[in-house]
Order: structure tokens, then C-alpha cells, then sequence
């Protein structure tokens, strides 16, 4: 069954068998409230695509995010890529390993499952996020958990550098959408991030601790289920 089938078919389970095709189209899972007050960003590179989502589909059940509207997408990359776990709250980059909260030690042993940090190839992106209510206004830049900027979702189009804790990186804004355009890290994970542009959505290079997410919410009608 196609994951997206079954995200349909099941929408109050968690996933379990997610085999087929993978979509860089987000799909929307709802929780019990629209009234959204957290913003965050779950973004996991992975070669088990379908047993990560079952094991990210019973944190978030359990979860301080059980409630919110969780957008999801998948994305396949090419090459490799290092196999890692990256959550972005309230435009923080959060070191989940450092906290005992229900979520954050769920996520621990997932990372431990799978032992990661580790070298893949040919890897899947898996974007988990939710925002607040408003329209996307805002990209929010932030370098070691400090907001250090917020550019109008409207910004001339181009590419702006921003330094990060080790080096630079530079951000593509083109349409009312950004991507990372090149960055000094090794790995250059977070160029194959794509673009974001919803409320919630973020990119993250964690060797230069930058962060940049959008503030507010986009109305776009995806596909609806519940974890």
C-alpha cells in the first residue's frame, strides 16, 4: 500500500507499514485542536523511512505535539548523507539529549536505535512540523538559539549570508520561498533540504547552529489523518 494510502486508510493509528511511494508533497495530519501555539520542525534523514515514521508516529502520540496540526513530507536524497535528527521549537534548534521530556527521550532512543549520527546512501528526508494560526509573515533566522533576524516572508529575491557559529552560510529567498544555497559546513546536508515556505517549516545546518524557520500559517488543503 502507497504511504500516502495509507496515512488516508489509517487515520486514527499510528503508522505501521508504510512500503511505496515517497512524496515531496506534504500531506497534513491532524490533531484534536487547530489552535496551534508551539511552532516547530522535526527534520530526520534516514534508510529506514518506514519503521522511523512508525517509531515518530508513537512519540508524537504521546507527546506535547499529540494536539497540533503536523504537517509531514518525505524527500529522497542522493549520495551520502549523514543519518541524524534535528528539532527546531519556537525558531530554536533544540538538543533534544540534553532534556527528559516525553518527547525528547523518545527521540533519544530513536536516535540510539538507529545509532545515529552515522554515513548513508541514498537516504530519505522525513519533515515532520506545525505552526501557529496567521499567515507565513516572517523567516525567522536564528545562530545558537539566537533570533538574530526576521525577514519579511516578502523579501527581495536573492541570496543573503548569514554567519553561523563556524562559518558562513548563504540563504536563497526566491518567491516567497528559501533554501539553503551553499553553506562552509562538510556534509552539505542542508542544501538538500529543499525550500521552505509554510508556517513551521525550517532548515537547519547544525554545524553552523543556524536555524531558519517561518513564522505564521499557510491554508493549503492537504490530505488529513491523526497519528
Amino acid at each position: 500500500m502507497k504511504r500516502r494510502e495509507f496515512l488516508k486508510k489509517g487515520s486514527v493509528l499510528i503508522p505501521v507499514v508504510l512500503g511505496g511511494l515517497a512524496t515531496s508533497s506534504p500531506i497534513k495530519l491532524f490533531g484534536k485542536s487547530s489552535n496551534n501555539k508551539t511552532v516547530f520542525s522535526l527534520s530526520i534523514i534516514t534508510d529506514k523511512p518506514t519503521l522511523t515514521i512508525n517509531k515518530i508516529g508513537n512519540a508524537f502520540r504521546f507527546s506535547e505535539f499529540r494536539n497540533l496540526n503536523i504537517n509531514f513530507s518525505e524527500h529522497k536524497l542522493i549520495g551520502e548523507q549523514i543519518a541524524d535528527i534535528a528539532l527546531v521549537k519556537n525558531s530554536s534548534l533544540i538538543n533534544f539529549n540534553k532534556f527528559n521530556d516525553k518527547f525528547s527521550t523518545n527521540l533519544k532512543k530513536i536516535a540510539n536505535s538507529f545509532t545515529f549520527p552515522k554515513k548513508v546512501t541514498n537516504p530519505t528526508l522525513l519533515v515532520f512540523s506545525a505552526g501557529d494560526n496567521g499567515n507565513p509573515q516572517f523567516f525567522n533566522i536564528s545562530v545558537a538559539n539566537r533570533l538574530v533576524e526576521r525577514m519579511p516572508i516578502n523579501s527581495k529575491n536573492g541570496i543573503y549570508k548569514i554567519k553561523g557559529t563556524k562559518d558562513f552560510i548563504e540563504l536563497e529567498i526566491n518567491k516567497k520561498s528559501a533554501r539553503i544555497h551553499s553553506s562552509s559546513c562538510k556534509h552539505k546536508t542542508c542544501l538538500k533540504m529543499g525550500e521552505i515556505k509554510n508556517t513551521g517549516e525550517s532548515l537547519v545546518c547544525i554545524p553552523n547552529q543556524v536555524s531558519i524557520s517561518v513564522s505564521g500559517n499557510s491554508h493549503k488543503k492537504f490530505d488529513s489523518v491523526t497519528f
